[in-house]
């Protein structure tokens, strides 16, 4: 331990360094101080070629967990992706620690175990903590465990910033020398990376264009000419008094009586009843018309039937309404007063001819035969042993139309397992033979399914996932 410290002093102070295969570094540290290994370097474009070259290192036997990060991800994701895929389908709380749960899992056998991430500047503080964890305790514990950590000079910044929690816990490579980094040194102090400067750059870049929109908006309302209310209400109080002007008044004698606002409200006056105010729509129709009482009523019921009449063609339109029956008016022998007669409402039900078609595209559609052919345990059962990329997982079939339409040249098979209770459409790859093979058909998907979590699975896990939904149904 004493002496990989001795050496990352001396790297940082040399002029000038020998330049040592990033590989080799790896597979000394990991055979003798056993700590977790950080290789750092600005290019993205190489953290996929370092951990192809490790993992093609390591024997086809080997459990292995290969991990791209995305920003997306938080930390209970991370620690399901890294378990699942060590372990399959083990139980396992995903809000413990990955030191807790993966030491814990691996007690029941003795296999080595492998874990590659890649864009560690992704992880939080908390997951590269519980990383170097796992190293240490499986050191103590004499297991097995090799944790490579690959990305960019920022994640050994925030290692230096905290360098109590990683100090003699962690090993730093340089990708381009192979040379140790030490948690002092000034290039973990001041490093910034060109994706730093790029955020800086968009920020920057979106706080311009907001006070470009705030002062355009300014520049907009100031030319606008002013509102001038008085002059709005001015105009509305001359339109109010031609109104008034125009108006023709009733004669006084005409009037029988004028009350003030005051008067009426000392008086008890109360609100009319239906029958009051049909008996005043009867004689208004009656005088207008000169016609007696019986008639106006007449005359009004012919006019609510042809309205209703109107209101029912409207909604003859419709795949299904109510017709109503109209009764005609009754009037009391007290001065031919009207009666109020409540209707006696039937109702028919009319449905159109097309019933049957709305119902016939309401069934669920069936899975067209080129893709149930793909979806099939089958493809799975009938073999014991293998690898493959799971891909990605719908519990909507929509869903999953959208996604095989957007990759047409997508090789894959599916199956359903149960998740949360519910139906799940997991969608993989094609099985492979080893590995290593699965690894490289994982490198070679889309950078987009990537970004978004595939990963190598066994084919034991996921016989084992077709039993437990074969079982539930």
């Amino acid at each position: 331990m004493s002496a990989l410290a001795y050496s990352t002093n001396k790297s940082d102070n040399a002029p000038s360094v020998t330049t040592i295969s990033a590989s080799a570094r790896i597979d000394y540290i990991f055979r003798f101080s056993k700590q977790t290994i950080l290789v750092v370097n600005d290019n993205a474009e190489t953290f996929s070629q370092i951990g192809s070259q490790f993992i093609a290192s390591l024997p086809e036997d080997q459990n292995t967990a290969f991990i791209s990060v995305s920003s997306k991800l938080n930390n209970i994701q991370m620690r399901c992706r890294i378990v699942e895929q060590l372990f399959g389908s083990s139980l396992f709380d995903p809000e413990r620690s990955l030191a807790v749960s993966i030491i814990n899992l691996s007690k029941a056998n003795n296999d080595a175990i492998s874990i590659v991430i890649e864009n560690a500047d992704l992880l939080s503080l908390q997951l590269l903590h519980e990383l170097c964890q796992v190293s240490e305790i499986a050191k103590k514990m004499k297991k097995d465990i090799n944790v490579l950590l690959i990305g960019a000079i920022e994640t050994g910044s925030v290692m230096a910033n905290n360098r109590s929690l990683f100090d003699n816990k962690v090993s730093i490579l340089s990708a381009n020398t192979g040379q140790l980094v030490s948690l002092g040194s000034k290039k973990l102090k001041n490093s910034t990376s060109s994706f730093s400067l790029f955020k800086a750059k968009k920020v920057w870049l979106a706080s311009l264009m907001c006070l470009t929109v705030i002062i355009a908006s300014l520049v907009v309302l100031q030319q606008r000419e002013p509102i001038d209310f008085s002059s709005l209400i001015e105009k509305n109080f001359n339109e109010k008094n031609e109104v008034v002007s125009n108006f023709v008044l009733p004669q006084k004698d005409k009037l029988q009586s004028v009350k003030t606002e005051n008067e009426l409200v000392n008086e008890n006056v109360q609100a009319a009843s239906n029958e009051d105010i049909l008996k005043a729509i009867v004689n208004l129709v009656a005088n207008d018309k000169g016609i007696s009482n019986q008639q106006a009523v007449a005359s009004i019921a012919e006019v609510t039937a042809s309205i209703q009449s109107m209101e029912i063609e409207k909604e003859a339109n419709k795949s299904e309404f109510t017709k109503q029956e109209v009764l005609p008016l009754a009037f009391s022998n007290d001065n031919n007063a009207p009666v109020i007669i409540e209707p006696v409402i039937k109702e028919k039900t009319f449905t159109e001819s097309n019933v049957d078609e709305i119902t016939t595209n309401k069934e669920p559609r069936a899975i067209p035969s080129n893709v149930s052919r793909q979806i099939n345990d089958i493809h799975y059962q009938d073999k014991s042993n293998g690898f493959l990329v799971q891909i990605a997982g719908f519990t909507q079939f929509s869903v999953f139309e959208e996604f095989i339409a957007e990759y047409t040249s997508l090789d894959y098979l599916g199956y359903y397992r149960i998740l949360n209770q519910q139906e799940f459409l997991v969608i993989t790859s094609t099985i492979f033979s080893t590995r290593d093979e699965a690894e490289k058909a994982l490198l070679s998907l889309p950078i987009e399914l990537l970004e978004a979590g595939a990963w190598v699975k066994s084919l034991e896990a996921v016989n084992s996932e077709i039993e437990q939904y074969q079982q539930s149904h």
